[in-house]
C-alpha cells in the first residue's frame, strides 16, 4: 500500500471550506517546507533559535535583516540559504540562488531571492523532478 503525504502549506491561507489549505502535492509540501526553514530563525551568536526544543532548526538569514544591500550582503545569503536547506532538507539539490533589488511603497528597497531547486531521491540520489522555483523577499 503506497502511503501519501500530505500537510498545511504555508503561508497559511482558508480553503473553500473553510480550513487550512493542505495538499498532497509533494512539490507544494518541499515548497512549504522550504520557506518553513528559511523563515524559521535558527540559533547564532545574536539569538537561541526560534524554536526552544530544537534552536538549530531553521537558517540564518534573520542576522542579515538591516544590512546594506550589496553583492557581499547576497552571498552572505546565498551561502545561509544553501547551509540551511542541505541540512534540513536531503531530498532537494539547491541548482542556483539568484537575487532582485524591489522597490515598494510600505517597504522601501527590498531584495528578492530566487531558488532553484531539483528534487532527488536522498537515497540514491536520481532526478525525481527538476526546474523548480521557489521565491522568497528578503
Amino acid at each position: 500500500m503506497v502511503t501519501t503525504k500530505t500537510g498545511l502549506l504555508t503561508p497559511f491561507r482558508r480553503d473553500l471550506k473553510k480550513d487550512f489549505a493542505h495538499s498532497a502535492g509533494r512539490v507544494d509540501l518541499l515548497e512549504s517546507r522550504i520557506l518553513n526553514v528559511l523563515q524559521t530563525e535558527a540559533q547564532s551568536d545574536v539569538t537561541n533559535g526560534e524554536l526552544p526544543w530544537n534552536p538549530g532548526f531553521g537558517s540564518l538569514l534573520h542576522i542579515t535583516r538591516h544590512r546594506q544591500n550589496n553583492t557581499a550582503l547576497q552571498q552572505l545569503i546565498q551561502a545561509y540559504v544553501i547551509e540551511a536547506l542541505r541540512r534540513h532538507l536531503p531530498e532537494i539539490r539547491i541548482d542556483s540562488v539568484g537575487f532582485r533589488r524591489e522597490k515598494t511603497i510600505t517597504a522601501g528597497d527590498s531584495l528578492r531571492a530566487s531558488i532553484a531547486w531539483t528534487l532527488v531521491d536522498p537515497v540514491s540520489g536520481n532526478v525525481l523532478q527538476s526546474n523548480l522555483t521557489t521565491q522568497l523577499v528578503i
